[in-house]
């Protein structure tokens, strides 16, 4: 089974809509308690429907977040790698869910109380958790956070605005070198004014 998984495993790297497929299916399978999984994109892959208890498309009107910047959120959303990564942040802020975990799809759960355990206990101490981020840890302030997986209460008025702030962030590429959504969350959470936001850096 692990060698089989290994080989699945290596396929799914070279296609990233397989990916997508085999990590909603994996979930499915590990999770337990079972929690509904959305799939957002925006064109869903072929066989998706029925890996995922819902699949909707993208909202990516640049002025759904900002009106004062709408125009440099266009242009980046219509520019290079960066997209995807605003994207995400699009995502956080669509989530018809009171907690959210959202999980990049290329991350694999493989421990079945993973996602009872950020969305029923890690939320009751937290509004925002996620793992700091080793590959990236020159910040002076603060752990910065891997937003490959990340926890939050979607409705939350002070996250809404966190992750807002941070779509204008990246438009306006300040203060960061990576202009990515982790960049972009980090510097809103160590220069704004969030003192009511609770934030938990969880382990590597």
């Amino acid at each position: 089974a692990e060698c089989r998984l290994r080989r699945e495993l290596a396929h799914c790297h070279r296609s990233s809509p397989i990916e997508v497929v085999y990590a909603g299916r994996l979930l499915k399978k590990i999770m337990k308690p079972a929690y509904p999984t959305l799939l957002f994109a925006n064109k869903a892959p072929r066989d998706v429907h029925g890996v995922f208890d819902d699949v909707r498309e993208l909202n990516l009107n640049a002025s759904l977040y900002t009106t004062e910047h709408a125009g440099a959120v266009q242009s980046l959303l219509s520019a290079n790698r960066d997209v995807a990564m605003l994207c995400k942040l699009y995502a956080y802020l669509q989530s018809p869910f009171a907690r959210t975990l959202f999980l990049d799809t290329d991350v694999f759960v493989l421990q079945p109380s993973l996602v009872h355990s950020l969305l029923g206990h890690t939320l009751r101490l937290a509004d925002i958790a996620a793992p700091v981020d080793p590959a990236h840890d020159t910040v002076p302030h603060a752990p910065l956070l891997s937003f490959g997986m990340v926890a939050f209460h979607a409705q939350n008025p002070e996250v809404r605005r966190i992750f807002s702030n941070a779509v204008v962030r990246m438009a306006r590429r300040d203060g960061a070198a990576r202009n990515s959504d982790q960049e972009a969350f980090y510097l809103e959470w160590t220069e704004g004014a969030y003192h009511h936001l609770r934030v938990m850096p969880l382990t590597e």
